[in-house]
């Protein structure tokens, strides 16, 4: 009876198996992907070419196994890390090793954040941004499936650091890992990319072409590690709100009967581009002003100021290339702000810092017009640059800017403007004339509301901020005017690159070695099966049917 059950076994094994596997085979195939895949938005670091200099990661590609930190074989693997495990030191043994990208996690909470961890961010975005970078790095915000990830390739990540090369090699077999791929096209320059400045004015009392002209500037664009994680809150959505709320304050100033009717001044207001891009708004502004037919409008120019960080901090402080001398405007501004802030018991500094013209980048905004020969200075909550880049960081968001500061800043600016305008003393601006707090958490709100990066900010399509920016200056006042910087072809001044963000795609996948050690086990247990069976198939003959006795049937045929 057996041998009957092995011959019927043997006869499975030969037709039917095959058609069983043919079917099974494809659905595992089609339905595995799907059960083990993970996506999640990430950010690429930025990428960019700044005065001939190239900056940031260059490839924005991968697909590549996922590994710790500690991992002893970065070569062609991804490297997923913490905000707290990143080192300059040890970043640059993973290039030398040959890591093939890496993937850094950052909170998902950025303002309760310890002063330590914001520093290790600061510290991270200043040395990542200060080089040339081969291959992709990516942020993400931290969340479960992250955490989950992350701790699954650690664990896995310490299983090659086994004593021996037999646990390593179980190790590798048992563990599980993960397959990182961001698909897409590789990273192209944008073509279309423009640095936008707007300007408006407030003509003074008199015939314009002879009256003084009083500048305010502020810088529009973000910057921080990630062109879509930039939103610049305290830097510069402050200065912006500061210098919308003056144009709105002074629009009004001037329309009053009497006195407080048109200024002795010309007032003009400039929001310029690409401020975290060593300036290069102002340097236009000022090469179409001085160089261009527009001339004559910085022809007889008391100062510019510059409005940058206002949003926060329990100190203003103003920072000039040359200092004043006494009983010259700018001298006089200072002096007349130290008295306003003295009535609030705010401290203003007057910061001295000579232009180095043998650095890349400029300190700050007000230097692109000493150079010109102009007198400017910077307003600002801090005392000192903090990086080429300025200020920016991914840590700047809307919860930087106090606002009820920024209103105390806006309201002591105001008020000393306005003394210099009208020569005489305020206060000017109480009642309805009052500093809006409203308007400006309204206009910090919608600046912080998207990425104002360069890269973002520029193309055919007009980015909905500046269309904003400039209704609003159209609105409060005259000659409001666009320029536009475009990259040179031959020699192009700066360069940006797509790609900024995308979808990374975890797949849940053992490893190679384990692939090898399960076809290694089918096709032994597959072998062991066959010869098995056709051992028994030949060495056992089939069984002889049992003899059957033939029966006779009689059949009787019944007449009716």
């Amino acid at each position: 009876m057996w041998l009957e059950q092995v011959n019927e076994f043997s006869e499975i094994f030969r037709f039917s198996l095959p058609y069983y596997i043919a079917v099974l085979l494809p659905i595992l195939i089609i339905l595995s992907p799907a059960e083990a895949a993970t996506e999640f938005p990430v950010y690429r670091l930025q990428h960019f070419d700044l005065q001939g200099v190239k900056y940031g990661s260059r490839s924005s590609t991968l697909n590549f196994e996922a590994r710790s930190v500690d991992t002893r074989l970065p070569a062609r693997k991804c490297v997923i890390l913490m905000i707290n495990e990143f080192s300059p030191s040890r970043f640059r043994e993973l290039i030398n090793e040959g890591v093939g990208a890496l993937l850094i996690i950052i909170p998902s909470d950025l303002e309760s954040l310890s002063n330590d961890v914001k520093e290790n961010i600061l510290d991270m975005e200043k040395f990542l941004l200060s080089q040339e970078i081969a291959i992709p790095v990516y942020f993400t915000h931290q969340s479960r499936q992250i955490e989950e990830m992350y701790a699954s390739v650690k664990e896995s990540t310490s299983k090659d650091s086994a004593s021996s090369a037999a646990q390593a090699l179980f190790g590798a077999i048992s563990a599980n890992g993960y397959q990182l791929a961001v698909n897409g096209n590789s990273a192209k320059l944008l073509t279309d990319v423009q640095i936008t400045n707007i300007q408006g004015k407030l003509p003074g009392f008199g015939i314009e072409d002879q009256l003084p002209t009083l500048a305010v500037v502020a810088h529009y664009d973000s910057f921080g590690a990630a062109p879509d994680l930039s939103f610049g809150g305290d830097s510069n959505a402050s200065g912006v709100a500061a210098l919308l709320e003056l144009v709105r304050l002074f629009s009004r100033l001037s329309s009053q009967p009497g006195q407080n009717g048109l200024p002795r001044f010309n007032l003009v207001f400039v929001l310029t581009g690409g401020g975290k891009l060593n300036y290069l708004g102002s340097k236009k502004f000022l090469e179409d002003q001085i160089d261009g037919i527009d001339g004559g409008l910085f022809q007889d120019t008391v100062f510019a100021l510059c409005l940058d960080s206002l949003g926060n901090g329990e100190e203003l402080n103003i920072h000039v290339s040359k200092p004043p001398k006494d009983g010259s405007n700018s001298g006089v501004f200072i002096e007349n702000l130290k008295k306003n802030a003295a009535a609030v018991e705010l401290p203003v500094n007057m910061m001295h810092k000579k232009i180095n013209l043998a650095d890349d980048f400029l300190a700050w905004e007000h230097e692109r017009y000493s150079i010109r020969r102009l007198t400017a200075m910077t307003a600002s909550h801090f005392k000192m640059a903090r990086s080429d880049f300025q200020h920016g960081t991914i840590l700047d968001t809307k919860s930087s800017v106090n606002v009820s500061i920024l209103a105390r800043n806006v309201r002591l600016l105001a008020e000393t403007l306005a003394t210099q305008l009208y020569n005489i003393s305020g206060p000017f601006f109480v009642g309805d004339m009052a500093v809006s707090e409203e308007m400006l958490d309204v206009w910090i709100t919608l600046l912080t509301s998207q990425s104002r990066s360069s890269s973002s900010l520029g193309g055919s399509n007009a980015n909905t901020v500046v269309n904003m920016l400039q209704q609003t200056m159209q609105r409060y006042l005259s000659e409001v005017k666009i320029s536009h910087l475009t990259a040179d072809k031959r020699d192009p001044e700066f360069g940006f690159y797509d790609q900024t963000k995308g979808i990374m795609t975890a797949y849940s996948v053992k490893p190679a070695i384990f692939d090898l050690f399960l076809t290694a086990t089918i096709v032994a247990y597959l072998t062991v099966v066959y010869f098995g069976v056709q051992f028994l198939a030949n060495t056992c003959p089939p069984p002889s049917l049992p003899y059957r006795r033939k029966r006779k049937i009689k059949v009787c045929l019944i007449e009716n």
